[in-house]
């Protein structure tokens, strides 16, 4: 909580917004991120799987 209040004092509310960036690039291209919620959201019986849900 404290690492808020000097940055708010100097900056005011500019200095809520969230900074993005740094994080790891993605490991999955846009196809398999398309696959995957694809299966994902399929009923199980579409898959061959005996179940209902």
């Amino acid at each position: 909580m404290a690492a808020f209040i000097h940055p708010f004092n100097e900056q005011r509310f500019p200095a809520l917004d969230p900074r993005l960036g740094g994080a790891r690039p993605r490991q999955i291209d846009l196809d398999a991120r398309t696959e995957i919620v694809r299966v994902a959201l399929a009923p199980p019986t579409d898959r061959g799987e005996p179940f209902t849900s």
